[in-house]
Parts: structure tokens; C-alpha cells; sequence
């Protein structure tokens, strides 16, 4: 019962020392992550304040399109001394008024997927034109078949030596974080 008591007592001290372990090293990599997250997070929020910044043209547009128009058929006529008419400028603003929809939102939409269009293309062509198998060489592995190859080319080594189960050798001397597109 004693020895029990005493193996549940370290079982529970290993625990805790694995815990603080954990925690050590979460707070010895805190800095680092925070860095990498604002780097990122800041990036987002450019590319979000851009995309405000194009919607809140659209919105201007959408809400002027018909005065801007008008202004600039009225300024082109007083230019050119044409006769101010009315009834064009009632047939053109009934026009303006249902062409609204489709030049100011359609068009919109047609843009904005032609642009996730086009990054979608691009993902894909550049997954597709990745190697089929691109093998890191600092991991070599040794399978059964690759063995069995080995012994039959050369039996008289492998007849001295003591058939060797499959491993992994590992040849990473060191370890760092990945560049991405993310970084600058």
C-alpha cells in the first residue's frame, strides 16, 4: 500500500513537472508568436481597410451615379451650346433609373468574382504544378522492399551482416520557422 502511495505521489509530481514544463515553454515562445500574429493580424486589417475603402467608393457611386451623370450631360451641353431638352433629360433619367441596378451592382459583383476568379486560378494552377512527391532528403527511410533490393544486389554483404529492420535516420541538424508569403 506504502508503494503505492509513493508511485502515485511521483506519477502526480511528473505530471505536474510535464504541466510547468508546457507552460515554460509556452511563455519562453510567447514573444515570438505574438510577433508573428501581429504581423499577420496587421496585414489582414490592411487588406480589410481596402476592401472598405473600394466598398465605400461603390456606395459613393451607387448613391451619385444618376447627379453625376446628369451633371456631366448638362455640362457637356452648356459646352457645346446644344439646346437644354426637357424631355431627354426625363427619358435619360428613367433610363439612368433602371440601368442602376445592373451597371452599379451587377457590374460590381462581375468584378469582384472575376478577382476571387483569378486567385482561385492561381492557387490551383500553382498546386497542380507542384512535383508529385517532393521528399525531404533529411529524412531517409528504409522499407522492407527497399531491403529486400539491397540483398539481392549485393548478397555477399548482406549474407554478413544480420537483417536490419526497417528505421528512420534522421540527418536535421537544425530547425526554424518556415518563410511563407506572409512575411515581408
Amino acid at each position: 500500500n506504502n508503494i503505492l502511495q509513493v508511485t502515485d505521489q511521483r506519477v502526480k509530481i511528473m505530471s505536474e513537472i510535464i504541466k510547468s514544463m508546457r507552460i515554460v515553454k509556452m511563455y519562453c515562445w510567447e514573444m515570438a508568436f505574438d510577433k508573428k500574429i501581429r504581423h499577420v493580424r496587421r496585414r489582414e486589417i490592411i487588406q480589410y481597410m481596402c476592401s472598405l475603402m473600394f466598398e465605400c467608393a461603390q456606395l459613393l457611386f451607387s448613391h451619385t451615379y444618376i447627379n453625376v451623370t446628369f451633371l456631366m450631360m448638362y455640362g457637356t451641353m452648356w459646352w457645346f451650346n446644344i439646346r437644354f431638352d426637357i424631355r431627354f433629360f426625363a427619358i435619360a433619367s428613367c433610363l439612368l433609373g433602371q440601368m442602376r441596378l445592373s451597371v452599379v451592382e451587377f457590374f460590381n459583383n462581375a468584378v469582384r468574382s472575376l478577382v476571387h476568379y483569378m486567385a482561385a486560378q492561381k492557387r490551383i494552377q500553382t498546386f497542380l504544378l507542384l512535383d508529385e512527391s517532393e521528399r525531404d532528403n533529411r529524412l531517409l527511410s528504409r522499407s522492407h522492399s527497399e531491403l529486400a533490393c539491397i540483398e539481392k544486389i549485393e548478397p555477399t554483404i548482406v549474407k554478413n551482416i544480420q537483417t536490419q529492420s526497417p528505421k528512420v535516420i534522421c540527418n536535421l541538424k537544425r530547425a526554424q520557422w518556415e518563410k511563407s508569403d506572409l512575411d515581408i
